[in-house]
């Protein structure tokens, strides 16, 4: 009994391996395909590809953003802080934005844009599906999501989704002095000081530039973060982040 107990367990150790295994397997092999894929998205490979092409922000960009708009140094790294979270990175690779894709508010928005959705439900379950794909890192499946949806409706995929280190939600591709969506997306996808210039604009013409130099976080996470800032505690963060800053600049 005991012999066939122990048979028992180790054919069952083999089970799982090999089930794992073949689990590992799938899940490199959907990232492989998603990141080649990434860049035809946004930007050519050849074009990131250029001599002196540089994606990384630097001290001296956002220096010149803070002096052009007046406020501190200390306030643009507390909202890159609060946006980007702890990597500070705006651009996860050449060409390839940090991007946070809404895709229950993108399917509403592409319905009532007259997006063929029984077609593209057709071609995109998982687009439809509210259970995320576990194999998928949680970058990967924002970008996955993304490029189904621009395939729907180009669009609302853009302007449903939250862009690069300062999260600027796409729908504001106006106030951030692009001609369109696409133009969006691309100078999203180009540099991390392309995000920042996209930052500066949306400010000035966005209503929220005096917040900043008042420091009254409050005011400026309720336009910037929307009005449930208070339940994220976006205004505390941002106040915490600044402190922070402050004291490395001093």
């Amino acid at each position: 009994m005991i012999f066939k107990n122990l048979r028992f367990a180790v054919f069952l150790v083999l089970i799982l391996t090999v089930v794992s295994s073949a689990a590992q397997i799938e899940q490199e092999i959907q990232q492989d395909e998603i990141e080649r894929q990434l860049d035809s998205i946004f930007i050519s490979s050849s074009f990131i590809s250029l001599p002196n092409f540089s994606t990384s922000l630097t001290e001296t960009d956002m220096q010149a953003a803070a002096d052009s708009l007046g406020i501190e140094l200390a306030v643009i790294k507390a909202v890159i802080e609060v946006e980007a979270g702890s990597s500070h990175c705006g651009i996860i690779a050449p060409g390839i934005p940090l991007v946070v894709f809404q895709r229950s508010v993108f399917l509403k928005k592409a319905e009532k844009n007259n997006a063929d959705m029984k077609s593209a439900k057709n071609r995109y379950p998982e687009l439809f599906s509210a259970t995320p794909n576990r194999f998928l890192s949680r970058s990967l499946r924002h970008h996955s999501l993304l490029k189904q949806a621009m395939d729907v409706d180009y669009n609302a995929a853009v302007e449903t989704t939250f862009w690069g280190m300062f999260q600027i939600g796409g729908f504001n591709w106006k106030r951030c002095g692009a001609s369109s969506p696409e133009e969006f997306a691309f100078r999203m996808s180009l540099s991390e000081k392309e995000q920042l210039r996209y930052f500066t604009k949306f400010i000035q013409r966005g209503d929220m530039l005096q917040s900043l130099r008042d420091k009254n976080w409050a005011r400026f996470a309720a336009v910037y973060n929307g009005p449930a800032y208070r339940r994220h505690n976006y205004h505390v963060r941002l106040a915490e982040a600044y402190k922070k800053h402050k004291l490395e600049n001093v």
